[in-house]
């Protein structure tokens, strides 16, 4: 079993590489010099600012002495400083002018602790430092200046009192250090509840030589109450006696985070649009080929107006599955680029026609009539592509569930605040019991309609998404056997 400063353990090399990728996660991208060394002195890992402040590729590094990089004075400070981290389980520092490739040369204070086997022999070495403007001194016990550029180091006492905190703007900006030295490090008020509790399991663990093998992911709290992401890598420091000391490497990944939760809002919304684009589409097309196999089979026996009668409604229905398509597509494009629409005039009426263009086959074949009972030149101001998949779905979702020789009833409701749309069918109704528990929610887009339509499994969840998208709401009324209305609420948009 190999030891990372006599509190990490390792099962075998994989762990131990596991260990070495985890450092490299830190330090990869830090404005701080990383570099790891095997037993012998002999360079294995390097991060990217090691190359850049130094001036050499990669593989002109890897498998040399780090002792040919330094000057003459320093290979033998170097060699007595390693002989020490080799044979002692803790946290060494040194100065050292190292050689750049144009010849120029660097004095950087490097701090380093090592990675054991079970008979405590050193396997590893990860040192890290700087090439500082001027000198700076650091005690052997304390790196947090440092890491300040990079990170924010927090050493905490055995009894979980705060001893020193690094300056860090990136993770601490708000708190001063003197704000949280000498506190015990839940009752700084940094850690919400629910991290404070987690934190203090790793804590005990820690105390108890069970080091966590990689990166702790919490959440954190700024004085100004603003919630952030950040990483910590632990490390355990042993005193005089049986006391320790645990250090707390602290890194803000607020951002990124951020950007992740912007990056997965973006795709998800985008899978939904898709979902959209495949579910409307299956209606206009549903009914072009109801023509054609109707063209198809009584040619013969059809009157030329009739069958121009046809073609005009597959023409019909094929710009409008165009217009469809076109339209979400350019949704999800302005959706991508993250455009913010602010609402235009959109007539009802216009929209309503549409939907019962694309759903021409369906009312036919169940005798089903729209009747729209709001003035046909009402207008409503709202993101009409939202709008128009928020209705198509209702109203499909209507006709759907809707007995043949019925009519489906739209209303429309204005005030100086809100509009409200609402869609009444006399279909098979729901069981609000069921919604209340969102049940009908989930599953009555897989629900097979009264002519045994088959569902899309999109369902209400799907329309009430977009609802609330639109800061608006939607709720229902209904009785089974007698039918169901759909209340839809949208702000208006000029408010």
């Amino acid at each position: 079993m190999n030891k990372f400063n006599s509190g990490s353990s390792y099962e075998n090399s994989w762990d131990l590489a596991q260990d070495q990728s985890k450092m490299l996660s830190l330090f990869g991208e830090a404005k701080v010099c990383y570099q790891s060394l095997n037993k012998e002195g002999i360079v294995v890992e390097v991060n990217d600012h090691w190359l850049k402040t130094l001036g050499y590729l990669k593989e002109e590094i890897i498998g040399k002495q780090f002792g040919d990089f330094l000057s003459e004075d320093s290979k033998v400070l170097f060699a007595e400083n390693f002989k020490t981290i080799c044979s002692a389980k803790k946290l060494e520092s040194s100065d050292l002018k190292i050689v750049c490739k144009d010849g120029n040369s660097v004095i950087a204070s490097i701090t380093g602790l090592g990675s054991f086997d079970e008979e405590d022999q050193i396997i590893r070495t990860h040192c890290i430092w700087q090439s500082p403007k001027e000198h700076i001194q650091v005690e052997n016990s304390k790196y947090s200046e440092i890491l300040k550029s990079s990170a924010t180091v927090v050493e905490v006492s055995y009894t979980g009192i705060i001893e020193t905190v690094s300056s860090s703007r990136e993770l601490f900006s708000g708190f001063e250090p003197d704000e949280m030295i000498r506190k015990h490090f839940l009752k700084t008020g940094i850690f919400p509840v629910d991290q404070a509790a987690l934190l203090k399991t790793i804590y005990k663990n820690i105390l108890k030589g069970e080091i966590p093998t990689e990166v702790i992911e919490f959440r954190w709290r700024h004085k100004n109450g603003e919630l952030g992401f950040g990483k910590a890598l632990f490390n355990i420091v042993r005193e005089k006696g049986d006391k320790k000391k645990i250090q707390v490497f602290l890194f803000d990944v607020t951002d990124k985070k951020s950007l992740e939760f912007e990056l997965n809002q973006s795709i998800e919304f985008r899978k939904k649009l898709y979902a959209i684009l495949a579910h409307d589409l299956r209606t206009p097309f549903n009914s072009m080929l109801g023509f054609f196999d109707l063209l198809q089979n009584n040619y013969d026996s059809l009157t030329d107006d009739k069958r121009r009668s046809y073609i005009n409604l597959l023409k019909l229905s094929a710009n409008k599955a165009y217009e469809l398509l076109e339209s979400v597509l350019l949704w999800s494009r302005d959706a991508e680029i993250n455009k913010q629409n602010q609402g235009e005039s959109c007539k009802l009426k216009d929209i309503i026609d549409d939907i019962d263009i694309l759903n021409n086959a369906k009312l036919k074949s169940k005798n089903i009539q729209i009747i729209q009972d709001f003035d046909s030149k009402s207008c409503i101001i709202a993101d009409k592509n939202m709008l128009s998949a928020i209705l198509r779905n209702l109203i499909s979702n209507a006709i759907k569930f809707s007995y043949s020789n019925s009519q489906i009833h739209i209303s429309l409701e204005k005030s100086e605040k809100n509009y409200i749309i609402s869609i009444k069918d006399y279909g098979v109704g729901m069981d609000l019991s069921k919604m209340k528990s969102g049940e009908d929610l989930k599953i009555n887009g897989t629900k097979s309609g009264t002519s045994g339509e088959m569902g899309s499994g999109l369902g209400l969840g799907f329309v009430k998404e977009f609802v609330q998208r639109s800061s608006g709401k939607i709720w229902f009324e209904s009785e089974p056997e007698k039918g169901t209305t759909v209340f839809v609420q949208l702000p208006n948009c000029k408010q």
